[in-house]
């Protein structure tokens, strides 16, 4: 990749992709997971978050998530009159079956996350 004169959407995202090339190198270094959000910027700079999770002990990051989002579920499925151990029950809505896989305590329209 050329340097940089001014941030666009297209050099942005080429820069995304070469950035999580070298957060791949660090998780299997370090065994931490990093993974950069949403940007947004303007010509001269841009803004995004950083997320790390732990990956040493899991099989895989999506192992790692899964035990995250399990615990999240714990820590507020009382508020939403759900049992810690609902987590991964199947339920029926509509004639479909759902398994439960998380919670999103911050989302006030469906806070309960459900897969087929």
């Amino acid at each position: 990749m050329a340097k940089i004169q001014q941030f666009s959407k297209a050099n942005l995202k080429q820069l995304r992709v070469d950035i999580q090339s070298k957060f791949d190198e660090i998780e299997k270094e370090f065994g931490v997971s990093l993974s950069i959000g949403n940007i947004s910027f303007d010509q001269n700079s841009f803004k995004t978050s950083l997320e790390a999770t732990l990956t040493t002990g899991f099989a895989s990051v999506a192992e790692a998530n899964k035990a995250k989002d399990e615990e999240t579920f714990r820590m507020y499925s009382v508020s939403y009159g759900l049992a810690p151990s609902d987590f991964g029950k199947l339920i029926r809505f509509q004639g479909e079956d759902f398994k439960i896989c998380g919670i999103k305590p911050n989302h006030n329209k469906y806070p309960i996350l459900c897969e087929q």
